[in-house]
């Protein structure tokens, strides 16, 4: 139901980071069907990679200050997940097998990873 307060497209904004289903393969991939009707299938391994915690982001901007930083050592199977778990009704946690979880994944954030959807500001 549209309010008579928002602008007829700021439903569809809305829909677009509105998750309907979530399905995660522990080994490969996470899943998101969006209230817009979009399917979204994310690599861990990306998802490892662009996690949004401090640490992460310190690592990643340390990197792209000085391409020859040294990063710490991850665990053989850090990309892989054992588990994801609600944060509210705005993010995803996910536990990753090196036992890192302090990132939580907005739910713009995660459309936002998708190559194959349209960019939500």
């Amino acid at each position: 139901m549209t309010s008579a307060f928002q602008q007829p497209d700021a439903q569809s904004a809305l829909d677009a980071i509105r998750p309907v289903s979530v399905d995660l393969d522990r080994r490969r991939t996470l899943r998101i069907g969006w209230a817009d009707g979009h399917l979204c299938e994310l690599s861990l391994s990306l998802l490892r990679r662009a996690c949004p915690c401090a640490t992460c982001r310190q690592e990643r901007e340390a990197r792209e200050k000085n391409p020859l930083h040294v990063m710490r050592a991850g665990e053989p199977d850090s990309a892989m997940a054992e588990e994801a778990s609600l944060v509210g009704n705005y993010a995803l946690r996910l536990r990753w097998a090196g036992g890192h979880d302090t990132g939580i994944y907005e739910w713009s954030y995660l459309r936002s990873l998708c190559v194959c959807s349209a960019r939500v500001s």
